[in-house]
């Protein structure tokens, strides 16, 4: 089967399958040389470094990254930024948590109206790490965010977020005890970020 597309960027992809009983193989041909059509620099405010680690595309081919930045006055911040097609920035958005302490992004998630989810972990004023999930308008405006650690914990963490047709959203990840087992999480908020549910899974040291 063959699979020809393209990709938007002055070039074709070919993508090859062969079926051999119940074993797969693909390849990647490009048609023509890829060139280089923009490129864009986040500093942030502590001139340090700036991590990103996810990215998504919206059907606009609109460009949201999630990561991470050292800002002045603080340890480091959970990081939002959207690009158009031609690399003009249209937003940008930074978490600082309630600490002003450490917070990191994890994973991320885009839905059809351009709504952009994040998970990570927050530092609250006791330096406890805890599980964070933001949620964003596709115009950048921080619609709410939520934290959670239930107690006989002392530390959780988001590693990915999605949403369902229903604006529902699911984050998982994991959590700790002091005596350093973990248990894994996954956490339901309705769009209006009330807590529907969350399961856990305990896995010993």
């Amino acid at each position: 089967m063959i699979y020809q597309k393209n990709i938007g960027f002055r070039g074709f992809i070919r993508i090859i399958l062969v079926f051999s009983g119940l074993q797969a193989f693909f390849c990647l041909h490009l048609f023509s040389q890829v060139s280089r059509e923009w490129v864009q620099r986040f500093n942030g405010t502590d001139n340090r470094f700036d991590i990103a680690n996810t990215i998504r595309l919206d059907v606009n081919s609109n460009i949201y990254l999630s990561g991470t930045t050292a800002s002045a006055g603080t340890s480091t911040d959970i990081l939002a930024l959207k690009y158009s097609p031609s690399g003009v920035v249209l937003w940008q958005a930074v978490f600082n948590g309630y600490s002003g302490n450490i917070d990191q992004a994890n994973g991320s998630f885009l839905d059809n109206s351009g709504n952009f989810y994040i998970t990570g972990f927050t530092s609250d004023t006791n330096d406890i790490l805890k599980v964070i999930t933001l949620k964003f308008s596709s115009s950048g405006a921080m619609l709410w965010s939520k934290v959670f650690l239930p107690t006989g914990y002392n530390q959780g963490f988001g590693q990915a977020v999605i949403a369902d047709n229903s604006s529902n959203v699911f984050t998982c990840g994991y959590i700790r005890r002091p005596n350093r087992s973990y248990t894994l999480l996954v956490l339901k908020y309705s769009s209006a970020a009330n807590p529907l549910h969350s399961t856990r899974l305990t896995l010993s040291p």
